[in-house]
C-alpha cells in the first residue's frame, strides 16, 4: 500500500505529529511512506504543484498529518487543501484520513474540516486518529496507534468509508479488543463527570468506587507535582536572557529526543503482523 502523508505542521521533520507516522513506518515495512512538508513548503506549491500532483495520483491512502493548535487545522495545510481541489485530480478511487496531536481542545472541529473537504473531493473517508502530544511515548498511547493503523488496513480491504462504517467493523472490534482513541468530546466530557462524581462521591458510592479502581482519578493536575515543578524550572530558564542564547536551538532537540527513542524502540522489536 502506498500512504502519502502530508505534513500540516510548520515544524516539518520535527513535527510531534509526525513522529507517529514514523513510528508506523517501522511497524508496517510493506506499506510505503511518502512525505509532502506542506506545512513548511506551501509557498513552493503555490508556485509549481506538479511534484504534489504527482505524489496524490500515485497514493492509494492520503493521510492528513497536523498539529491542532486552535480550533481549526494550520492555515498552510488549510491553502493546500485548496490547491488539491483546483488540482483536477481524481480522488474518488483513493482513501484520506487523517492524524492529530493536540490537547484533545476541539480537535473535533479540525477533524470535520478535514472529513468535509475530503467528502467534496470524492475521498473514500476514514475517521482519525486524534492523539495528545505525549500518547507516543506511553505504551497505551503507542498500542492505540498502532490499533488504529491496522484499522485502517483493515476498512481499506473491506472497502468501508465514512459514514458507512459497519458490516465485519463488530467483529472486529470484538476480535481484537479495539476501541476507538477519545477525541475532544470523550477526554473532555469524561473529565467534566469525574469531577462531578468526585464531589458526589457521598451519594454516588459505587461510581465511585469504579472510577477510583479504574485509574479515573489520577489525572489530577495536582498530582503530577513532579510536571509542574520542571515547568517552574523552564520557566525561570527562559527568562534568563543568556541562557536563552546559550540553549539556542538545542530546545526542540531535547523536545524531540524521547520521540526519536521510540522510533528506534520499534525498529529493533518488530512485531508479527496480525
Amino acid at each position: 500500500m502506498k500512504v502519502l502523508v502530508l505534513n500540516g505542521s510548520p515544524a516539518g521533520e520535527d513535527s510531534i505529529t509526525l513522529f507517529t507516522v514514523k513510528y508506523w513506518e517501522k511497524l508496517f515495512p510493506d506499506a510505503a511512506f511518502e512525505t509532502l512538508h506542506v506545512g513548511q513548503r506551501i509557498r513552493q506549491y503555490e508556485k509549481d504543484f506538479a511534484p504534489a500532483r504527482e505524489k496524490l495520483l500515485w497514493a492509494d491512502l492520503v493521510l492528513f498529518c497536523y498539529p491542532v493548535y486552535t480550533f481549526l487545522v494550520p492555515a498552510q495545510l488549510h491553502r493546500f487543501v485548496e490547491l488539491m481541489k483546483e488540482s483536477g485530480v481524481d480522488f474518488s478511487q483513493k482513501y484520506a484520513t487523517q492524524l492529530t496531536t493536540s490537547k484533545h481542545f476541539y480537535d473535533v472541529t479540525a477533524h470535520r474540516f478535514i472529513q468535509d473537504n475530503c467528502d467534496d473531493m470524492g475521498f473514500r473517508y476514514l475517521r482519525g486518529l486524534s492523539a495528545d502530544m505525549e500518547d507516543l511515548l506511553t505504551e497505551r498511547g503507542r498500542t492505540e496507534a498502532e490499533a488504529f493503523f491496522r484499522f485502517v488496513l483493515f476498512q481499506m480491504a473491506q472497502g468501508h468509508r465514512e459514514p458507512r462504517r459497519y458490516g465485519q467493523e463488530p467483529s472486529f472490534a470484538m476480535e481484537n479488543d479495539y476501541q476507538q482513541p477519545k477525541n475532544f468530546f470523550g477526554v473532555g466530557g469524561l473529565k467534566i463527570f469525574r469531577d462531578l462524581i468526585y464531589q458526589m462521591q457521598g451519594l454516588m458510592r459505587a461510581d465511585h468506587r469504579f472510577y477510583r479502581a479504574h485509574g479515573f482519578y489520577d489525572d489530577f493536575p495536582q498530582r503530577h507535582r513532579g510536571r509542574i515543578a520542571a515547568m517552574y524550572l523552564v520557566g525561570a530558564m527562559m527568562k534568563n536572557r543568556k541562557l536563552q542564547r546559550k540553549i539556542g536551538g538545542k530546545m526542540t532537540e531535547g523536545m524531540t529526543l524521547p520521540y526519536k527513542k521510540a522510533i528506534e524502540a520499534a525498529e529493533k522489536e518488530p512485531r508479527d503482523a496480525r
